[in-house]
C-alpha cells in the first residue's frame, strides 16, 4: 500500500528497493479497470513460505500440497494439484525462486 499512499499524497521521490507493493491507484480510482497482476506470497506464522497465489490460483505446499482455483472456489475446498498439475509446477517453479533471507 505504500506505493499507493505515496503516490495520492504526491510524493514524486523515489521509494527504498526494499519498499515492497504497487500503485494501486489507478485502479482503486477507477481509471484502470483490472488490478495489476502480482505474485503473492504466504509465510507462516515460524516465517517459512507456506504458499504462492499468482492471478486466481493458489498453491499451498504444507504436508500436502494444495491447489485452489480461487475465482471459482474462494473458500479453499477443492484440491485440484492431481489435475492440474502443469499449474501445479509452474506455481512450485516461483516458490522455489523466493528469496530465502
Amino acid at each position: 500500500m505504500l506505493p499507493t499512499l505515496a503516490h495520492v499524497a504526491g510524493d514524486k521521490q523515489s521509494l527504498p528497493a526494499n519498499i515492497e507493493g504497487i500503485d494501486m491507484w489507478a485502479h482503486l480510482s477507477g481509471q484502470q479497470k483490472v488490478m495489476p497482476e502480482r505474485v503473492l506470497y504466504y509465510l507462516s506464522a515460524q516465517g517459512k513460505l507456506e504458499a504462492v497465489r499468482k492471478g486466481d490460483w493458489k498453491l499451498r505446499v504444507t504436508t500436502i500440497t494444495e491447489l485452489f482455483d480461487l475465482k471459482n472456489d474462494i473458500s479453499e475446498r477443492h484440491n485440484l494439484a492431481e489435475r492440474e498439475a502443469t499449474k501445479v509446477k509452474e506455481l512450485q517453479r516461483l516458490m522455489a525462486a523466493y528469496p530465502k533471507e
